[in-house]
């Protein structure tokens, strides 16, 4: 990719940032800007690992076969109640399971959460955002150290 079409899509990133962040919760004042264009990089730098490095496991199967041959499965999960770093509460479980499809077996894996409406405190969720990014720059300075 060129350094352009990189620019526009961390600009398109911090677009949508602004557009889906409740100010209200921002911090307000010198470092917002920053804190997007954090956000928008780390979303960024998610898509491009993701292109990268691909699934860690091949799958088994098609989306062709897979949609051909599969049926309606019924799991059950168990959730437990947790507090979430960003301020709310509420339940977390997962489940990894073996199913056949189409005569291949594949793996399935989910992770639920399901949060309490209503939960979050705002002054956990500021700390925990002001968190984030503290570590976000620290690793960007120390990657930049690096670098020069």
């Amino acid at each position: 990719m060129s350094n352009h079409k990189n620019q526009k899509t961390q600009a398109e990133i911090v677009a949508q940032l602004k557009a889906d962040h409740n100010p209200s919760v921002l911090p307000q004042g010198p470092g917002t800007s920053a804190q997007l264009e954090l956000e928008a990089a780390r979303a960024e730098l998610a898509i491009l690992r993701a292109a990268l490095l691909g699934t860690k496991k091949a799958c088994p199967i098609t989306e062709e076969e897979f949609l051909a041959s599969a049926e309606p499965i019924e799991i059950t999960i168990v959730v437990s109640p947790k507090p979430f770093k960003t301020g709310s509460f509420g339940y977390q479980g997962e489940i990894k399971r073996d199913v056949e499809v189409g005569g291949k077996t594949v793996t399935l894996s989910n992770t639920v959460v399901l949060t309490v409406q209503g939960s979050k405190d705002p002054v956990k969720a500021a700390k925990h955002k002001a968190e984030q990014a503290a570590k976000e720059t620290s690793k960007l300075l120390a990657r930049n150290h690096v670098q020069n």
